[in-house]
Parts: structure tokens; C-alpha cells; sequence
């Protein structure tokens, strides 16, 4: 009996090493397995801030794209437009002036419509929106660097000055 109580031992002991040992082997397949799925994970966020950077630039590209051919086409457009209003101060015929402030007005719709907007021109001389192209005497010293007269109106496209007012300014003399 003790001859088989010890091989029932032996047996048991080996049956648990056997079964330490495949718990081991299985704690390490999962170790293993716990790390590639934490790579794969951190790669899947890596791609997908990729994807996300390659949109928003595809986006700005798009962006700066319309931007251009905007700027593009309004500034082809601006030249008609002028003509126009230097055209509509010399008509003296009303129904001809009329005629021709509907089509001025078609258009200002089309360069508003692509995002252009007339600068608004006020009294202060400003670097940044006017061109001075010709300078005038102060009557007084409240004129001083004041813009006297609008002679070609400035637009803004997107926030960015596309065509400065030309403007005559009152001298600082």
C-alpha cells in the first residue's frame, strides 16, 4: 500500500507540476498576448491621429484653394465694378444711369457672393486698408491725416485685404 500511496503521490505531484507548468506557459501566452494587444492598441491611435491630421490638412488645403481662386475671380471682377461707378457718375440720362446701377448691382452681389466685403471706408487714414495716393492741404488741424476723398473703394476677402482703398488724404503740413 505504500508502494501505491507513493506512485498516487508521485502521480498527484506530477500531475500538479504538469499543471503549474501549463499555468505558467498560459500566464505568459497572456502576458504576451496583453502586450501586443496594448501595441496594436496604441498603434490604432497612432493611425487614427494620422487620419485625423491628414483630414484637417486635406481641409485647409481645400481651404486655401477657395481661397485663391476667390481672390482670383474678385479681383478679375473689381475692374468691371469700377468702370461701372466711374460709368455712372458721367451718365446724365436717368433711364440709362438705371439700367446701369442694376447691373453695378449684379455685380456687387457676385463679388459679395464670393466672400469679398467693401472695406468701410471712414474718416481715419489707415495703413493697413488705404492706399494714399495724392495729399491734399489740412483747412484745419482736425483734418490732419484724415482721408479728404475715396477714389477707388478696397475690399477684404477672408479677413485679408485683397485691394486697399486708394484714398486722398489730408497732409500732416
Amino acid at each position: 500500500m505504500s508502494k501505491e500511496k507513493n506512485t498516487s503521490e508521485q502521480n498527484s505531484q506530477s500531475k500538479r507540476q504538469t499543471a503549474h507548468a501549463e499555468c505558467e506557459m498560459l500566464r505568459k501566452k497572456l502576458d504576451e498576448t496583453q502586450t501586443k494587444l496594448a501595441q496594436a492598441l496604441s498603434l490604432a491611435r497612432e493611425y487614427k491621429s494620422d487620419m485625423e491630421r491628414m483630414k484637417e490638412r486635406a481641409k485647409e488645403v481645400e481651404m486655401q484653394k477657395t481661397v485663391e481662386i476667390a481672390t482670383k475671380a474678385v479681383l478679375e471682377i473689381l475692374p468691371v465694378l469700377d468702370n461701372f461707378e466711374l460709368a455712372l457718375a458721367k451718365i446724365a440720362d436717368d433711364a440709362a444711369a438705371k439700367g446701369f446701377k442694376l447691373i453695378h448691382a449684379q455685380l456687387a452681389k457676385v463679388v459679395e457672393d464670393l466672400g469679398a466685403k467693401q472695406i468701410e471706408n471712414g474718416t481715419e487714414f489707415n495703413p493697413e486698408l488705404h492706399e494714399a495716393i495724392s495729399t491734399l492741404p489740412p483747412q484745419s488741424d482736425e483734418q490732419k491725416g484724415k482721408i479728404a476723398h475715396i477714389v477707388q473703394n478696397g475690399y477684404v476677402l477672408f479677413g485679408k485685404v485683397i485691394r486697399a482703398s486708394k484714398v486722398v488724404v489730408y497732409g500732416n503740413d
